[in-house]
């Protein structure tokens, strides 16, 4: 097979790549040539070129593309490719052209954008879903970090991920499942005084808190907001969702709201809250706590109705806990 060499580079780059045609030749996309060639499987000659210097066809109403990634032929004769485009170019973009190898055109049907000057230093890819819509991941994307978008059948963008670091990403695709599984840490919490201890449930010996600390379990107040980083394969990390005690801690995930526990009125309240124990087992325990989750009354009950006074808080949202269970209720003025 013959071989296609730039100057002071040998052979074909690696961040090159080539799609299997329809016809069972080859379609190849080098990059820094601008250009697609088409090569003759049995004999390796040169079908066609595409783009660069050598161009052989049309672009009709295009400007072609620049730094291209990731061609592929689609079911109805069409190809599609991530341009990168340069800077003073056009922008970046999904695209997808209509081929006619007797008139040698080609003619663009569909593209995607980010914005306007935006383009992508390196990599990137498109991938057309079989609801119509397309996935554009955008490499090295100047002058913004995004991984991908989702653009509509009419170019419109529809969905965006970004992340605040400098990430970029080689290819994005879309699968409807993984074939893998990924156990992230868990965070649970208790409450330490004033404070709350919140523990990782992954197994293993290293652990990185956000905030700097290490260990599986750590102290925080009520209103920092963490996550943890486990080990994994490698040399890689898991990350935790991130954790507030006020909200994963205090709030309906420390246990089910469930209105056969015990049910609260009026809500609002501005001097009696009323306290309905659907079920009583002994001695229950009835707390009322602030937004920070500090405890602001406390007593033991054995009826399954309870009065709690709570004309002396000031006005906000508050906490009560009944073994476990949590609802919320807001004291309003009055008396």
């Amino acid at each position: 097979m013959r071989t296609l060499e730039q100057p002071g580079r040998g052979g074909l780059d690696p961040r090159e790549c080539s799609e299997l045609d329809t016809d069972g030749n080859i379609l190849v996309l080098l990059r820094y040539f601008n250009e697609i060639t088409k090569i003759d499987r049995t004999d390796g000659s040169i079908i066609w070129r595409m783009g660069g210097v050598q161009n052989e066809f049309t672009f009709v109403d295009d400007p072609g593309f620049f730094l291209q990634h990731d061609i592929r032929r689609m079911p109805n004769g069409n190809i599609t490719l991530f341009d990168n485009s340069k800077p003073g170019a056009h922008p970046g973009r999904g695209v997808e052209y209509a081929i006619d190898e007797t008139a040698m055109t080609a003619t663009p049907v569909w593209s995607g954008n980010y914005m306007k000057g935006a383009y992508s230093r390196a990599m990137g890819s498109m991938q057309r879903l079989e609801n119509g819509n397309s996935l554009i991941g955008w490499g090295a994307l100047t002058p913004d970090n995004a991984m991908f978008t989702v653009h509509d059948p009419d170019g419109e963008r529809i969905a965006r991920l970004t992340f605040l670091d400098t990430s970029v990403t080689y290819r994005a695709y879309y699968f409807d499942e993984l074939p893998f599984s990924i156990e992230r840490p868990l965070i649970t919490c208790s409450a330490v005084g004033d404070a709350f201890e919140l523990t990782a449930t992954a197994t293993g010996n290293t652990y990185i808190w956000s905030n700097g600390a290490s260990g599986p379990s750590i102290t925080v107040g009520a209103l920092d907001t963490v996550y943890v980083e486990v080990p994994v394969g490698s040399g890689g990390f898991l990350r935790s969702a991130p954790f507030t005690p006020d909200v994963d801690c205090l709030g309906t995930s420390i246990g089910e709201v469930d209105a056969r526990s015990f049910t609260i009125h009026p809500n609002p309240a501005s001097a009696l809250l009323y306290l309905q124990l659907n079920e009583v087992v002994g001695a229950v325990k009835v707390e009322i706590l602030d937004a920070l989750g500090k405890v602001v009354s406390s007593s033991t009950t054995i009826s399954d109705r309870t009065t709690i006074s709570v004309g002396a808080l000031l006005p906000g949202v508050y906490l009560v806990r009944v073994a476990g269970k949590v609802q919320r209720f807001v004291k309003i003025e009055g008396s």
